[in-house]
């Protein structure tokens, strides 16, 4: 009779566990310090700039970064657990920021803060996706439910009044046509990156045990065959 396995949390310890949290701590001091330098203004901290898609990417990737910075602390070494789909999310967010900000508003990387939100974090955060970890094997429908951030933030936009974006203006007759293209491009970058946890998944398949064992934390007892 097959055996009904379950998939588990991935765990890692020793150098393993060291390199991955210091890689962690990397990431999601990065992505902090992005958020709180975007914020600053004059030296004045500017709530509005969260407005800012920039931010929305960049407070992703920190708070992502920052779950599976402690997931394995928590868990006693299990690497990330359901975090995928988070992080899948948060890389999607911070690549279509570092495509968008290079192709249609001028990529000016003068300063730091621009450096590091547009480029830096993204990179990194692209990086941890490829190399780091065994939770990139999503569903099919997760880059379209990915969406739900960047439609939350489009209402929010309109109902702002204010366009933030030159190219995307409310007022606009291109402003449809933009919204058409961001869309398809958010769902190519959804889809890139889950493909590539799909190939990831070939290489480094998920840990998976009996479920039996999954239930009771105890092997399952083996009968010998007569």
């Amino acid at each position: 009779m097959p055996t009904t396995t379950v998939r588990v949390p991935t765990r890692v310890e020793g150098p393993s566990l060291a390199a991955v949290t210091l890689w962690r701590m990397l990431l999601a001091g990065c992505g902090w310090l992005g958020v709180g330098m975007g914020l600053l203004d004059d030296g004045r901290v500017q709530w509005a700039n969260l407005a800012y898609f920039t931010q929305v990417s960049t407070l992703a990737v920190a708070l992502t970064a920052t779950g599976s910075l402690l997931a394995p602390l928590v868990l006693g070494g299990a690497l990330e657990t359901r975090w995928g789909v988070a992080r899948g999310a948060a890389t999607t967010y911070a690549t279509v920021t570092l495509v968008v900000y290079a192709l249609l508003l001028g990529g000016d990387y003068s300063q730091p803060v621009s450096l590091l939100t547009h480029v830096v974090v993204p990179c990194l955060a692209a990086l941890d996706w490829l190399l780091v970890g065994r939770n990139q094997l999503l569903a099919w429908w997760w880059p379209l439910a990915w969406l739900a951030v960047p439609v939350l933030y489009l209402v929010t936009y309109v109902a702002g009044g204010e366009a933030l974006y030159p190219f995307l203006d409310p007022a606009s007759p291109g402003f449809a046509d933009y919204v058409l293209y961001l869309s398809v491009g958010f769902l190519a970058v959804g889809y890139g990156w889950w493909g590539v946890g799909r190939l990831r998944a070939l290489r480094w398949p998920p840990q998976t045990v009996p479920a039996a064992e999954a239930l009771t934390g105890r092997p399952r007892p083996r009968t010998r065959r007569s």
